[in-house]
């Protein structure tokens, strides 16, 4: 029972790029100049660095609600914390 059974939680992700803006967009300069701004062709920037660590926050907080809503359900008592992989946690395992 529980969130998981221990295993390891894979996920599958697809990232969109984020699409250029062609519709000129009024802004302004470092000296505070209005300045209108307007992208010609396909610029799209390459988000794919960035991802990594948004789609792990995101992971541990979907995970934590988890956790949240099943101790709301089940009571303190019933919220089991498996213990992280290394050699500690190999000796609880075989203990």
């Amino acid at each position: 029972g529980g969130i998981s059974t221990g295993h390891h939680i894979v996920m599958r992700i697809g990232i969109k790029p984020a699409s250029s803006i062609s519709t000129s967009q009024d802004t302004v300069t470092f000296n505070g100049e209005p300045h209108s701004l307007s992208t010609k062709g396909r610029h799209d920037p390459c988000v794919l660095p960035r991802a990594p660590p948004l789609v792990e926050g995101m992971a541990a907080l979907v995970i934590a609600d988890a956790a949240m809503r099943q101790r709301a359900r089940a009571g303190e008592a019933r919220l089991q914390v498996l213990p992280e992989n290394g050699p500690a946690a190999k000796k609880a395992r075989t203990a």
